[in-house]
């Protein structure tokens, strides 16, 4: 069958077979495709009468690894030629490097994209297919050169079929991809190909004649560029990743191979560079790495959350019940006031890093917004180049917000990459942003803008960029409107950012110049929360609902101790347990004694749900408020359907506690009353 027709063969070496069927699946082409689990077994494929003609080779393989497979294959002439591309998990440059040393043609890290593995192995098919034909086509010409003058009317055609040969390959490379560059072994360019005109900048006729080094960038450094040019005088191919500029002083980053091309006498004549544009592999990846790391922080959090939130609570309750006995204007009230806003900082903190982590859409809640600002500009400070600088201020007093903590954080991220894009020509920069309280008669409200009254927490970002126009400015929050270049942008930043605040019920406006960079404002309506219960609980005043029996159950004793003494200070009666069973055995000696129970949800022996359950069967009518620091075994509306009174989670602050029984009790609080 003619070389352009047959099915080429594939061998994929995994000692997963799940791994095989994978790459099967996303290999697409005419290929015959067989497996091999293991080393032994590869090198037993290849030594057919049939041999693949390339193979997708694992390096951690229990019998014989990918590294020793490849040596193998590599030092027996049968094998040598078959190329061989590495696709592991192991994606360090010393493993690259080593795979490369060892005769491999390409080296693919896990998780891969099916478009590159398929873009790769069409690639090095193709190559091999081209090598094998000018291979051949060599060997019949030898033969032919020796016959009569009829032999040599048939050398004839066989130099025309390998002009053939030569017009497709050229053909194949003016319309490959990836860009082509050869030059002398000077650096001067001989050759470009049209991808090379598209990634640079420079069109052929400027680029012939001038030396590579005009594509070279300040971030790679001199040793980079020493350490390609020996590797390539040494007869080696160079492998790695460019940080290339182009004609209009912009970068991109580029995936290339640098090979040495060598005369009859073995001398290097040319150099070939073979580079693929991977900007936006780059930028997803990174990405994906500040994905990652929030999930696992979020993983990292709700694995702690639980004692965390205990900590907290008990430093907050205790804090609490040492400024009711220490005087206002006192040095000592003062410094547990610090040791408060500490305490609710740490909250605050737990909270947005557990709202980081969650999966799907978030509810609103009421939320500071300083920890997710700063978590936002602790991520960009790491993706950010030197030359922006960042300035925070932000007021530690403004209220809480009604927000869901993912949104807001897109928000932040949004404005400020919008910031980084106008800026990053420019060199020295700075994107500042702030965060104040103030209500909609304030003199320091920008503009003339349609917000109802009422008290704002406005978040500011401001870059000194290139600025804009008034035509501009009035179409940035138009769906799909952009000022960036092809591929850097989608233009639904800013309406994403738009529609958020709208839905939150706060206003975004810009303002901009050409020239004096652009001021984003951000107003979110303050959250006011009823505190007037919490003040009068902080000033000792005799609830309503003060006499009542309440029975508290936390495996925490720093926690139950707490509970305990607020509520009896408030003249509730308390009895305060440690141990679920030991709880449980006491409510079923005389349940009518309790009138209330407040009951931890995370315990040893008997969970909260699981104390619940027992004490329901024994009273359906009883309120209990289930407390937790962090559980993902139930929720909220999950225990208000079994018949939990009130959910109630740790820390407790602004009179949590003090509220929550009140509103828990208030059915009794009547019956109560009749009696007296």
């Amino acid at each position: 069958m003619p070389d352009n027709f047959r099915e080429q063969k594939i061998l994929i070496v995994d000692d997963e077979p799940v791994n095989i069927r994978i790459l099967t699946e996303n290999l697409k082409g005419s290929y015959q495709l067989i497996g091999a689990t293991g080393g032994r077994e590869a090198i037993e494929c290849t030594m057919s009468t049939d041999p693949p003609d390339l193979i997708l080779l694992d390096i951690i393989m229990p019998d014989m690894d990918g590294y020793q497979v490849c040596q193998r294959l590599k030092t027996d002439p049968i094998t040598r030629d078959i190329p061989v591309i590495f696709i592991t998990v192991m994606g360090e440059d010393v493993n690259e490097a080593h795979g490369f040393e060892l005769g491999a043609v390409d080296y693919i890290a896990k998780p891969f994209s099916p478009a590159i593995v398929n873009a790769r192995v069409q690639t090095h098919l193709e190559l091999k297919r081209h090598r094998d034909r000018l291979e051949r086509t060599l060997h019949e010409r030898t033969e032919k050169l020796s016959h009569s003058t009829q032999k040599l009317k048939q050398a004839s055609h066989e130099r025309m079929l390998a002009e053939e040969d030569r017009n497709r390959l050229t053909t194949a490379i003016e319309q490959a991809a990836e860009a082509f560059v050869i030059t002398d072994p000077d650096g001067l360019i001989q050759y470009v190909n049209p991808t090379f005109e598209r990634h640079t900048g420079y069109s052929r006729e400027e680029a012939m004649g001038r030396n590579v080094g005009m594509l070279q960038s300040e971030e790679n450094d001199e040793a980079f560029y020493k350490d390609i040019r020996n590797t390539v005088r040494q007869g080696n191919t160079w492998r790695g990743m460019f940080t290339n500029q182009r004609k209009d002083g912009s970068s991109y980053k580029a995936e290339s191979a640098v090979s040495p091309v060598f005369d009859t006498q073995g001398r290097v004549v040319n150099i070939v560079s073979v580079s693929r544009d991977v900007t936006r592999e780059v930028e997803l990846e990174a990405h994906l790495r500040r994905a990652q790391k929030l999930e696992a922080i979020g993983t990292l959090a709700g694995g702690i959350a639980h004692d965390f939130n205990n900590i907290i609570c008990a430093i907050l309750g205790y804090t609490e019940l040492a400024m009711f006995s220490i005087p206002k204007e006192s040095d000592a009230r003062q410094y547990l006031e610090r040791i408060e806003q500490g305490g609710r900082r740490a909250a605050d903190l737990i909270s947005q890093i557990l709202a980081f982590g969650r999966k799907g859409e978030q509810e609103r809640q009421s939320m500071r917004i300083q920890p997710v600002i700063r978590e936002a500009l602790k991520l960009l400070r790491g993706t950010l180049p030197s030359t922006i600088r960042i300035e925070e201020k932000m007021d530690e007093t403004c209220k809480p917000i009604l927000a869901a903590p993912t949104q807001v954080y897109q928000i932040i991220m949004n404005l400020c990459t919008n910031a980084y894009h106008a800026m990053r020509d420019q060199g020295a920069s700075v994107l500042k942003v702030g965060l104040t309280e103030m209500a909609t008669d304030s003199e320091q409200i920008p503009g003339s803008m349609d917000m109802p009254p009422g008290h704002y927490v406005c978040l500011t970002v401001k870059d000194n960029g290139h600025g804009m126009d008034q035509g501009t400015l009035g179409k940035i929050f138009d769906p799909y409107f952009t000022t960036k270049a092809v591929g850097e942008g989608t233009g639904l930043g800013l309406s994403t950012v738009y529609g958020i605040v709208r839905e939150f019920g706060g206003v975004v406006s810009a303002e901009s110049e050409p020239g004096q960079g652009t001021t984003f404002h951000v107003f979110f309506p303050v959250h006011e929360t009823d505190d007037t219960l919490s003040e009068e609980f902080s000033d000792l005043k005799r609830p309503p609902s003060a006499g009542l029996r309440v029975l508290v159950v936390d495996d925490e004793e720093p926690i139950a101790r707490m509970i305990e003494t607020k509520l009896i200070r408030l003249g509730y009666k308390v009895r305060a347990y440690t141990d679920s069973v030991e709880a449980l055995d006491a409510f079923q000696a005389s349940p009518d004694d309790v009138d209330l129970i407040i009951a931890d949800t995370t315990m040893p022996n008997l969970t909260g749900i699981q104390f619940s359950e027992e004490v329901f069967r024994i009273r359906p009518d009883i309120p209990i408020i289930l407390c937790t620091g962090y559980s993902e075994m139930v929720t909220e509306e999950q225990a208000k359907v079994m018949g939990i009174r009130n959910f109630l989670k740790k820390p407790f602050i602004d009179g949590e506690l003090e509220k929550t029984v009140e509103k828990s009790c208030k059915p009794e609080v009547a019956s109560l009353k009749l009696q007296v």
